[in-house]
C-alpha cells in the first residue's frame, strides 16, 4: 500500500493552530437580567413538586383542623371510616411530593457546592447523591474512619429527611377518631317540641286508667335509649354503699341519668313530615330534660317517723317509703311481701315484713337543658351536647309523689272521665303493674341468695319506679297528646267534649330536620407536631430551591437532566489533591481497600464541575 493510502486511513487530526477559543460577549443588561434568571427555568418540575406540596399540606392542614372543608361532600362525611381513609390520602399524596422536593432540593445543593471553584469533597458528593443507599448515609454518619465534620453533617441531614416522611405519616395517622356531627338543613316553620317540666301530681289523676298501659311502656325508662342517656361517671371517688346499682358500665354506687324525652314529645306534624328525605335525624334545641342522680345509701336507711309510707297492692304488693331530706332529695325504701305471706293473703294483716330492709336509695333531681339528635327512622338519641349552664334544682315533694301513686296504684271512683278513658285505651284500671313489681321484687330476691349481683336489680326496679311517675306527670307527656286527640273535634266537628285537664303546655324547643356527617378529630398535639415539621422542611427547601435558581452561584451550575449518572459523568471530574483529573487506572487502587481505609481516601479526591478552567479565565467553549 502507498504511502498516501495509509495517511488517508488515519483518523483526521485537527491541527492545534486552527483551534479558536471564542471569549464572553458583551452583553446588554436586559440579557443580564435573563441570564441571572435564567437558571429557574433548569428545574420547572422542582418548582412544580414545591408548589404542589405547599397546596397539598395546606389542603392536609385544613381538612385535619376540623374546619368545614368537605363538608359539603357526601363521599367524604357518609360513613365513619371515610373522613379517616381521606386524611390518609392527603397525608401519603403530600408525603411524595415532599419526597420528590426533597430530592430536588438536594441535588440543587449538590450542584451548588459542585460548582464552586474548589469543588466538593467526594466523600459529601456522595452524602448527597440520590443514588446512596441509607446503609451508606449511615456509614458516613457514624461510622469510624470519616474524619471531616462537613460529611457527618451531611450524612445526618440527609439521613434525617429520608426517615423525616414516613415518620410525618405516622405522626398525622397516631391519633385519630371520628365523630358525628348533625348539620341542619331546614328548620321547620313552627315546628316546637316540649321539654321536661314541672312534676305536677294531680295529672296522674287521668291517666290512672291506663296505668298498667304507660308503666308497661316505660318499665325500662331509664335504659330506653330513644328517651335516656347514662351519664354514669366511669372515674370517680369510691363510695361505699351496702346495696349497689347495676349499669351498663358496671356495678357502682352512683347512678346519673338525662332524660329529655322522645321524639314523640316534638310537634306531631313532625312525625309525618315528608321533606328531606336525606335528612336522617330531628335536631333540637335547648331542651329542658330530667337528670336524676341516684345513690346508694352509705348505712342501711329503714323508715322512720319523719318518713311517708303506703302499701301497694293489698295480698300480693309492696311497702314503699319516701322521706325528703332536700327539697330535690328524697330517701326511697321498698320492701315487697313475701311469697309466703301472699299465699295465705296475710300480707295486709301481718306487717312483720314491714321490718325488713328491703331496697334503698337516694334520688337527686334536677333540670338541664341540651340540644339533642333524634334518630329520625327509630328515635334513638344519637348525641347530646349541654350547654354552659348548669343545672337547676327540680324539687320534688314525697307527698306529692306519694298522691300520684295513689292515683296510679289506687284509682277506683266513678269518675266520668276515668270511665271514658278506660272505654277508650280497652286497659284495667286495676294495679296489675304492681303485681308485676311484687312478682318480680321476690323474683330478683331469690335468686340473688346464690348470686348477690342479681340484688341489684331491686334497686334498679326502684329507681324506675321512683322516675316514671315524674316523666308522665307533666304537661308534655306523649300520653297527652293521644289522649286529647279522642277528645279534639275531628275534621267533620265530631269530637267527645273538651279534655278536662287544660292541656296547654309550652312548645319551646326549636327542632329542625339534619343530616348526620362523621367528623374528623385529629389530636392537637400530632397535628401541630405535622404542620411544624412538615412547613420547616418544606421551608428549608424553598430556601434551597430559591438558592440554586437565582444569582451568581447558581450561574455555575449545568443544565442538568432528569439522570443523575448521566450529569455526573458528562459535568464533573474528580481531582486529586494537586488538582489532577483522575482517570479510570486511578480508581484501581480504592476497589482493593475497605472500611477505614476507602472513606480516607474518597475524603482526599473532590468533584468538580468539567471545564472550571475555561471558565476562570473567561473562555466558555471552542469551535473548530
Amino acid at each position: 500500500m502507498s504511502e498516501q493510502a495509509k495517511q488517508a486511513q488515519l483518523p483526521h487530526k485537527t491541527p492545534a493552530s486552527s483551534v479558536t477559543i471564542t471569549p464572553l460577549k458583551h452583553q446588554s443588561s436586559l440579557e443580564r437580567c435573563a441570564g441571572f434568571f435564567g437558571p429557574a427555568r433548569q428545574i420547572p418540575l422542582a418548582w412544580v413538586s414545591a408548589v404542589l406540596t405547599l397546596l397539598l399540606l395546606i389542603l392536609t392542614t385544613t381538612y385535619a383542623s376540623q374546619a368545614t372543608f368537605g363538608s359539603s361532600v357526601r363521599l367524604v362525611y357518609s360513613s365513619s371510616s371515610r373522613p379517616i381513609f381521606v386524611l390518609r390520602v392527603l397525608s401519603e399524596v403530600t408525603g411524595v411530593l415532599l419526597t420528590c422536593t426533597i430530592a430536588a432540593a438536594f441535588e440543587r445543593i449538590q450542584w451548588l457546592l459542585v460548582a464552586r471553584r474548589d469543588g466538593l469533597r467526594f466523600t459529601d458528593f456522595i452524602c448527597l447523591q440520590a443514588g446512596t443507599t441509607a446503609l451508606g448515609i449511615l456509614t458516613l454518619t457514624a461510622g469510624r474512619g470519616v474524619r471531616t465534620v462537613t460529611t457527618r453533617l451531611w450524612s445526618t441531614i440527609r439521613l434525617i429527611s429520608i426517615i423525616l416522611v414516613p415518620v410525618l405519616g405516622v405522626l398525622i395517622m397516631s391519633d385519630v377518631q371520628t365523630k358525628p356531627a348533625y348539620h341542619s338543613v331546614k328548620t321547620l316553620d313552627s315546628s316546637f317540641g316540649f321539654g321536661m317540666r314541672p312534676f305536677n301530681a294531680s295529672i296522674a289523676q287521668q291517666l290512672a286508667p291506663v296505668t298498667d298501659l304507660l308503666f308497661a311502656k316505660l318499665g325500662n325508662l331509664l335504659t330506653d335509649s330513644t328517651r335516656a342517656v347514662d351519664l354514669t361517671p366511669t372515674v370517680g371517688p369510691a363510695k361505699s354503699c351496702v346495696q349497689g346499682i347495676a349499669t351498663r358500665r358496671g356495678q357502682t354506687c352512683e347512678r346519673v341519668v338525662f332524660v329529655p324525652g322522645g321524639i314523640d314529645l316534638m310537634a306531631v306534624q313532625l312525625e309525618s313530615d315528608d321533606d328531606l328525605p336525606e335528612a336522617d335525624v330531628y335536631l333540637t334545641q335547648n331542651q329542658q330534660g330530667y337528670v336524676f342522680k341516684f345513690e346508694g345509701v352509705g348505712s342501711e336507711w329503714r323508715s322512720d317517723s319523719t318518713s311517708t309510707c303506703r302499701v301497694y297492692g293489698g295480698q300480693a304488693g309492696f311497702r314503699l317509703c319516701l322521706k325528703n331530706s332536700a327539697e330535690d332529695l328524697i330517701y326511697a325504701n321498698i320492701v315487697q311481701c313475701p311469697v309466703k305471706t301472699a299465699i295465705n293473703q296475710q300480707c295486709a294483716s301481718n306487717t312483720t315484713w314491714h321490718s325488713s330492709p328491703g331496697w334503698s336509695t337516694i334520688l337527686k333531681t334536677s333540670f338541664r337543658n341540651a340540644s339533642i339528635s333524634f334518630s329520625r327512622s327509630n328515635g334513638t338519641i344519637l348525641s347530646h351536647t349541654f350547654p354552659a349552664s348548669n343545672e337547676t334544682p327540680a324539687p320534688i315533694n314525697a307527698t306529692d309523689l306519694f298522691r300520684a301513686y295513689d292515683s296510679f296504684f289506687g284509682a277506683t271512683g266513678n269518675d266520668p272521665t276515668l270511665e271514658l278513658l278506660t272505654s277508650l285505651t280497652g286497659a284495667s284500671a286495676g294495679p296489675l303493674f304492681v303485681k308485676y313489681v311484687w312478682s318480680i321484687l321476690n323474683l330478683h330476691a331469690r335468686i340473688a341468695i346464690s348470686n348477690p349481683a342479681i340484688a341489684t336489680r331491686n334497686v334498679n326496679a326502684l329507681h324506675n319506679l321512683l322516675t316514671v311517675p315524674l316523666y308522665l306527670c307533666q304537661v308534655s307527656t306523649t300520653a297527652f297528646d293521644s289522649i286529647k286527640a279522642y277528645f279534639d273535634d275531628d275534621d267533620n266537628g265530631n269530637g267527645n267534649g273538651p279534655l278536662p285537664v287544660i292541656i296547654n303546655p309550652e312548645r319551646s324547643t326549636v327542632v329542625s330536620l339534619a343530616t348526620l356527617r362523621y367528623e374528623l378529630v385529629v389530636a392537637r398535639g400530632t397535628f401541630i407536631a405535622y404542620v411544624v415539621l412538615t412547613g420547616l422542611a418544606l421551608a428549608l427547601c424553598f430556601v434551597a430551591l430559591a438558592v440554586g435558581s437565582v444569582g451568581e452561584a447558581a450561574r455555575r451550575i449545568p443544565r442538568t437532566t432528569a439522570f443523575p449518572v448521566r450529569d455526573f459523568c458528562v459535568e464533573c471530574d474528580v481531582r486529586d489533591g494537586e488538582g489532577r483529573v483522575l482517570e479510570r487506572r486511578d480508581f484501581d487502587g480504592l476497589a482493593r481497600v475497605k472500611g477505614t481505609e476507602m472513606v480516607r481516601r474518597m475524603e482526599e479526591v473532590k468533584v468538580v464541575r468539567r471545564g472550571e478552567e475555561l471558565e476562570r479565565t473567561g473562555l466558555v467553549g471552542s469551535s473548530v
